[in-house]
């Protein structure tokens, strides 16, 4: 739903009791002055002095959960247990799972979600080292390294 509003209005609260576990963006455009609210509708003294600084989930936040989650699960249905589910792991983590499991196309797109700039860059390089790996072993006919 938040895909159909403006950009500019398109963000969660992120005090909100059902988003608590949800991991709060630590970036500053991520957060949005507010008025506080009043008992009353009145917007009188809601002026630069009173306005309320709080950290807001946007919906590139929630993509990017949504993402990892999804790889996430993909790295479970190859590994036994669902500790990599329990834990809430990082982009980082499932995305070096993806990489020791051969998945890079799903590695590649979750880089593209997670990252942009200089850490994209790395980690597509990272991507295509494990890929040139994977080659090299194919070629030489040996398993695992």
């Amino acid at each position: 739903m938040l895909e159909l509003l403006d950009p500019t209005d398109a963000w969660l609260d992120g005090d909100e009791e059902l988003l608590r576990h949800f991991p709060l963006p630590t970036q500053q455009a991520a957060m949005l002055q507010l008025a506080p609210q009043a008992p009353s509708r009145s917007t009188h003294g809601a002026g630069r002095g009173d306005l309320e600084v709080r950290a807001v989930l946007t919906l590139q936040d929630v993509r990017r959960e949504a993402a990892v989650f999804m790889a996430a699960a993909q790295v479970a249905s190859a590994l036994p247990g669902l500790d990599v589910l329990r834990s809430q792991p990082s982009g980082d983590y499932v995305y070096d799972q993806l990489l020791l499991l051969g998945r890079f196309n799903d590695s590649i797109k979750l880089a593209h979600v997670l990252w942009h700039g200089q850490k994209l860059t790395s980690a597509l390089q990272r991507a295509f080292g494990a890929m040139a790996a994977q080659c090299v072993r194919l070629q030489v006919g040996t398993r695992g390294g």
